[in-house]
């Protein structure tokens, strides 16, 4: 069983599930691991928990499994190459600093050792930049956006947004009632263009 927190809908679609093709938009599968969480692949990166999901403002947000996605980063071990995803930007300043134990911040345990601590600032330390050295420029937790398919109109509605065929990517927004496979394939804008036009015909004749 997938996470219950999150809630799986279009443009997402799980994989090896028992749902119409048009449940889902191309690039955006999900999985679920032996630990009932769900996942996401980024096709160089791997694997990623899934933390939540925005549909209103089309985000994931999501969890590295190892726990340290700025190793990612320094490493140059995270692309989102071939997703359809932008990374949101919420850029740390990482500093390593070798002789220092505490500055009133948080050492940043997944990448500091036994002879060197590493800080993390959301603002440039002048202190820290005088007696430490910058190695990263990174987010320490991960959001990402997309841009395509555009539903948040839907959202907006409450109602589903899929789309319009199984042969074409355009999406419209349908009654949430209904299901892919009793849909008539006429989408909320079609419907009240034909009820517009309608009323208008009434007022003319």
């Amino acid at each position: 069983m997938i996470n219950s927190l999150i809630s799986v809908e279009f443009p997402f679609q799980l994989i090896n599930t028992p749902r119409p093709k048009r449940c889902g938009y191309p690039g955006f599968n999900l999985s679920c691991n032996n630990g009932n969480q769900t996942i996401l692949t980024l096709p160089y990166s791997g694997d990623f928990v899934v933390e939540d999901i925005n549909y209103m403002d089309q985000s994931i947000e999501i969890r590295d499994p190892d726990e340290c996605f700025p190793r990612r980063f320094l490493s140059q071990n995270f692309t989102l190459s071939g997703s359809p995803y932008q990374l949101y930007p919420n850029n740390y300043t990482f500093y390593n600093c070798s002789n220092m134990t505490s500055y009133g911040i948080p050492r940043v345990s997944c990448l500091s050792g036994d002879n060197f601590t590493v800080l993390a600032t959301v603002f440039s330390d002048e202190w820290l930049r005088l007696h430490c050295q910058v190695i990263l420029n990174a987010p320490i937790s991960v959001k990402l956006s997309w841009s395509l398919p555009i539903c948040e109109d839907c959202e907006w509605l409450g109602e589903e947004c899929a789309l319009k065929s199984d042969t074409s990517l355009e999406v419209g927004c349908f009654d949430a009632s209904t299901t892919p496979s009793t849909r008539t394939g006429l989408p909320r804008s079609a419907r009240d263009g034909i009820l517009i036009g309608t009323g208008i015909l009434g007022l003319l004749f």
